[in-house]
């Protein structure tokens, strides 16, 4: 019987790269889109070699990680930017390039050991950016099953970043210029994120689409009733 190993993500970029390549990768494999699916009794029953997670924001129980080797994958050079909303804390520390880093889930988070890192870019929209890591991931996926790697224990300095809520969303007051404006939109600008936004009365106008050209900003608005 050939090996089995699940693809774990919630984002239409990597669910497209699952579609269009998990039948070239060796082994039998399913993709899994939701935590409510992902339960201990599944796994006991499908017996999966690897679990891959991208782009998965939910702590996996510990019951699997303790019997299944569980790898993600985190935007940053580890262990510096440990924790939420990696993309929007490198891009609002204006880096424009960052690591990806390959790691061992464990009980605590984004700490565990890291089997390979490769360098990946920050520049156009959040959906652009995450798409592009996605696409680095699958070839990352594609070293490590050939099982020749492994993980180290982290080493440096831990540098943790928070979590943003939907309240940080709003375009702030205090930006300096127009490219800080962008790069606050930018790093919003995907699907099933909270974009930028503007409250002006009873309205919340939502910017998406957004590029920035010859000093100028261009962007599709939608506008919604406050919630």
């Amino acid at each position: 019987m050939s090996l089995r190993f699940i693809w774990c993500s919630r984002r239409p970029w990597n669910i497209r790269t699952y579609n269009e390549c998990a039948g070239k990768l060796p082994g039998e494999w399913r993709l899994i889109e939701s935590p409510s699916d992902l339960t201990e009794e599944s796994i006991q029953e499908w017996k999966p070699e690897k679990i891959f997670f991208l782009d998965w924001s939910w702590k996996v129980p510990t019951g699997i990680t303790e019997t299944v080797e569980c790898i993600a994958f985190h935007p940053t050079d580890l262990p510096y930017g440990r924790g939420g909303s990696p993309y929007q804390n490198l891009i609002m520390n204006r880096m424009n390039k960052s690591v990806l880093s390959a790691f061992r889930l464990t009980d605590e988070i984004d700490a565990g050991p890291v089997y390979l890192k490769k360098s990946i870019k920050l520049d156009g929209r959040a959906e652009e950016i995450m798409e592009t890591a996605g696409r680095t991931a699958l070839e990352m996926i594609q070293e490590i099953l050939q099982g020749e790697i492994v993980p180290l224990p982290q080493s440096g300095e831990v540098v943790s970043f928070k979590r943003r809520k939907g309240s940080d969303n709003q375009i702030p007051e205090d930006l300096k210029d127009m490219r800080s404006l962008y790069d606050f939109l930018r790093m919003l600008d995907a699907p099933t994120y909270p974009n930028g936004y503007l409250d002006i009365g009873i309205f919340r106008i939502l910017f998406e689409q957004v590029s920035l050209e010859d000093g100028k900003i261009e962007a599709r608005a939608k506008i919604i009733e406050r919630p």
